[in-house]
Formats: C-alpha cells, sequence, structure tokens
C-alpha cells in the first residue's frame, strides 16, 4: 500500500516529523452585522480561533448589514426594550448562555 500524498501550496513546508509550517499566516475573511445575534455569539467563537491560532491566521473582519436599514430596525422593534443599550443588553445576556 502506497503512503497517501500530500498536497501543499508554495508557502506550506510539509514533513513527516511535524506539522505543516506556513510562512504567512492563513487569512480569514470573517463576515459579521452588528445587529445579528448569531454573529455576537460566533465572535466568542473567533476569539477562540485567535487565542489558539495566534499570528498564525490573520483575521480579516468585513462588516454586513443583513438588516438593512439599522436606525429603522432599532427604533421600531427596540424603540420600547431601550434601543440600541436594550439590544446590547439582550447580545450579552444570550452570549453568555
Amino acid at each position: 500500500m502506497s503512503e497517501p500524498s500530500v498536497l501543499a501550496s508554495p508557502d506550506c513546508t510539509v514533513s513527516p516529523d511535524a506539522p505543516p509550517t506556513m510562512s504567512q499566516p492563513l487569512a480569514i475573511d470573517y463576515h459579521t452585522d452588528i445587529l445579528c445575534i448569531w454573529a455576537w455569539i460566533a465572535q466568542r467563537r473567533i476569539d477562540e480561533l485567535h487565542d489558539q491560532w495566534g499570528e498564525q491566521i490573520q483575521l480579516n473582519h468585513r462588516c454586513v448589514n443583513v438588516f438593512g436599514d439599522t436606525r429603522a430596525k432599532m427604533d421600531s422593534q427596540w424603540e420600547e426594550r431601550g434601543g440600541f443599550d436594550g439590544f446590547a443588553e439582550h447580545v450579552a445576556s444570550a452570549a453568555s448562555d
């Protein structure tokens, strides 16, 4: 049986005795929206990823406005619950669970 082949980019060195090393950090494009509760929760995982891999990764943050007119959405759906501050408390509570 033959050994499996290892594919590597020109920036990656592969040795059978050690994990691959890269001469440049791995670029990760992270798209997020400040009003998306799932994006706030995912941020915890992004922080863990950065803590674990440090300078071996390069996080490129991209802000995407999924909800359209943020001001109108906050005024219509969060005005009676504290507006932006109420939303921030909601997000912090949901992300801590």
